[in-house]
């Protein structure tokens, strides 16, 4: 995750948000508690067991909630969008971990 990590730390407009912010679901606590223990519990295994393979890629429902969090966050600006058929990253490429920062 280092290569991750360092191009989220020099995006500029989301910079100061955290990880959570985007990757955990932030509808209501009890959502965000269980998905937190299930992707953190995901983690330490994948992380101790050597089980990552590079390129990292984030999940159907890691994109679904990366997706649902844009969308809250930004529904002002998206509220003339249709947003079902449409991914944020289809125009906005440069918010994510591959093609941001200066690496």
């Amino acid at each position: 995750m280092n290569y991750q990590y360092d191009n989220f730390v020099h995006n500029g407009a989301h910079q100061n948000k955290r990880c959570i912010d985007c990757h955990l679901p932030n509808d209501n606590f009890a959502n965000h508690i269980l998905w937190k223990s299930i992707d953190g519990t995901k983690d330490v295994i994948y992380f101790y067991g050597g089980l990552y393979k590079e390129p990292i890629n984030i999940s159907d429902h890691g994109k679904k909630v990366v997706k649902e969090n844009c969308l809250f966050c930004h529904s002002e600006m998206v509220s003339r969008i249709n947003t079902e058929s449409r991914s944020c990253t289809d125009c906005h490429r440069r918010h994510t971990h591959k093609h941001t920062g200066v690496f």
